[in-house]
Parts: structure tokens; C-alpha cells; sequence
């Protein structure tokens, strides 16, 4: 064993090997919003840039990898638990409207571009994308899931109030 790449001392990773990984040795390692890769089986990684101060928070490759089409989720920040009006007292902006949501690389994940709007119910956008899937016969059907945060009024608290809710979206 010897060390590959130096990572703060916080937070779960998730490593996301492609596919061809065996012949071409492609993979990716998500850590606290940094996304890694590496096209040497591992020896060496580098930072991927997400744009606009975003944070990745998932990676998928599509079902028959061939080098280029891969998905990913993208967030603006991690707080996202509290009401919009708790947030507003504290002073804080940022409830995620600024979250890209999916992004799609046609090229292996050197660049991003977005993928459409992002999910949404009533109008309401869910910016906060905190995962993706592929679906197996994304060849044929297009399908894409997205788990992701957003408004969503109250009906039981006060007039107005609105909160953080979840929700699991299918692409249309």
C-alpha cells in the first residue's frame, strides 16, 4: 500500500469506478463536495472543477460507458435542513437556489454542462440534487432519477411558512 492522494480528515467518500475501469482505468472519488479522477488505474487524481463554487455530491456513469457520457449532482452548500424563515433570521441566502442540480459530461467528466432545469413540483424548483441513477437501459429509455431538496409550503405552521422537503424525481 502507499498513499495515492492526501484528503482532510472529514466526511464519508464514495468511489465511483467506470465501467472500462479494467482497460482504461477511469474512476471517480467524491469527498465533502470535491470531486476526484483518475485515468491511471489510481496513481494519480486530480481535482475536478465544478463551476460556480458548486460542490458534487454524486457521479453515475451511463449503462455502456465508452469513455464520455457521465452524470453527476450538484449543490450549492450543504445547509439545507432548515426552514427558509430560520434561515432568514440568521441572516443566511443561500437556500440552494444557486444548486445546479444534475450535470451531464460528454467527455468523461472534464467538462460539465446542465441538464435541463432542475426537478420540480407545483413550480416549486428542487435545486439541492444530492444523488442520481442511471437507469440499466438508459441506451433505450433516457431515464434518470434525481433525490433532491426543495420549498415546499406548510400546511400545519404558520401562514406562509414554507420548509425544506424531499422528494425522489424520474426524468421525463
Amino acid at each position: 500500500w502507499h498513499e495515492v492522494l492526501a484528503l482532510p480528515a472529514y466526511g464519508p467518500l464514495t468511489l465511483t469506478l467506470a465501467p472500462t475501469f479494467a482497460q482504461d482505468g477511469t474512476a471517480f472519488l467524491e469527498q465533502a463536495g470535491r470531486l476526484y479522477r483518475t485515468a491511471d488505474f489510481g496513481a494519480s487524481w486530480v481535482l475536478v472543477d465544478s463551476g460556480n463554487g458548486q460542490y458534487f455530491r454524486a457521479v453515475q456513469f451511463a449503462p455502456g460507458y465508452d469513455g464520455s457520457l457521465v452524470y453527476a449532482a450538484l449543490v450549492s452548500s450543504y445547509a439545507f435542513l432548515d426552514t427558509y424563515k430560520e434561515r432568514e433570521l440568521r441572516g443566511e441566502t443561500d437556500t440552494g437556489e444557486r444548486s445546479v442540480g444534475v450535470v451531464v459530461s460528454h467527455d468523461g467528466g472534464s467538462t460539465w454542462t446542465r441538464c435541463a432545469g432542475p426537478p420540480e413540483i407545483d413550480g416549486a424548483p428542487y435545486h439541492q440534487v444530492f444523488s442520481v441513477a442511471v437507469s440499466p437501459t438508459f441506451e433505450r429509455d433516457q431515464t434518470l432519477f434525481a433525490y433532491g431538496w426543495g420549498p415546499r409550503s406548510r400546511p400545519d405552521g404558520p401562514l406562509g411558512r414554507r420548509i425544506l422537503s424531499q422528494a425522489l424525481f424520474r426524468s421525463d
